[in-house]
């Protein structure tokens, strides 16, 4: 997955531990000490739809994702997610060895164990995550 062509923005920075938990205040998102926080999100979709797993795991380790949403200088990823997650899903992702080519210590896992090990690898990436049910 090239990316060359994408070029860092300015002006978003990671959030300190340090700084959570962030609250609203007025119209601002602010951080523990009342300073406001600029956030510059992306959306990772998949986990909401029938594959159960983020799109690009088949082409790009979990990990080197999470560090190229910081390298870009975004500070948070929206995840959206189905409750078919917890409720209706099969023990793997459905087409585990193809979906999840890149990453193979995924492929054994449930589409939760998948989500959960999403949210890690972004969260220790020093990403915020907006966790998104789209039932």
């Amino acid at each position: 997955l090239a990316l060359s062509w994408l070029r860092p923005v300015r002006g978003a920075m990671l959030v300190p531990l340090s700084d959570l938990p962030l609250r609203v205040s007025g119209r601002h998102v602010v951080g523990k000490t009342g300073q406001p926080v600029h956030l510059a999100c992306v959306n990772w979709y998949g986990a909401h739809m029938e594959q159960m797993a983020s799109n690009g795991l088949n082409v790009k380790p979990l990990a080197a994702v999470a560090a190229l949403i910081a390298r870009f200088q975004f500070n948070c990823v929206r995840l959206p997610y189905s409750l078919d997650l917890i409720y209706d899903a099969p023990a793997q992702v459905p087409q585990a060895s193809s979906m999840l080519a890149a990453n193979k210590d995924l492929q054994s896992l449930s589409p939760l164990g998948v989500f959960d090990a999403t949210v890690a690898a972004l969260t220790s990436a020093g990403l915020l995550v907006v966790l998104n049910n789209h039932v």
